[in-house]
């Protein structure tokens, strides 16, 4: 393949490579990813009505992704959110 050049004959910068999929590219999991109940339930090794008991006593934030005009709620838990509740159980387990 051939080098192009600008009008000025200096050549044209290469573009950028292709960013790898995966940990460090496109579709990386982020600590700021919603998790379904079922997700955070498998995370934590608990059922879904563990999940549901701690989101209805105000112990875990959510949010409700389902559209205004939805039926059923879409419940979902960010990552960070879910991660730091066990977190701060294991410290508080720690302490008693």
């Amino acid at each position: 393949m051939r080098r192009r050049s600008a009008p000025d004959g200096t050549p044209m910068p290469s573009p950028p490579p292709p960013q790898p999929s995966g940990p460090t590219g496109p579709g990386r999991v982020t600590d700021d990813e919603y998790l379904s109940v079922a997700e955070v339930a498998a995370l934590w090794h608990r059922s879904s009505k563990t999940v549901y008991r701690r989101i209805y006593d105000g112990e875990l934030p959510y949010i409700n992704a389902a559209p205004a005009s939805a039926k059923k709620a879409s419940i979902r838990v960010r990552r960070s959110a879910a991660h730091q509740y066990m977190a701060d159980r294991e410290r508080g387990a720690v302490a008693a």
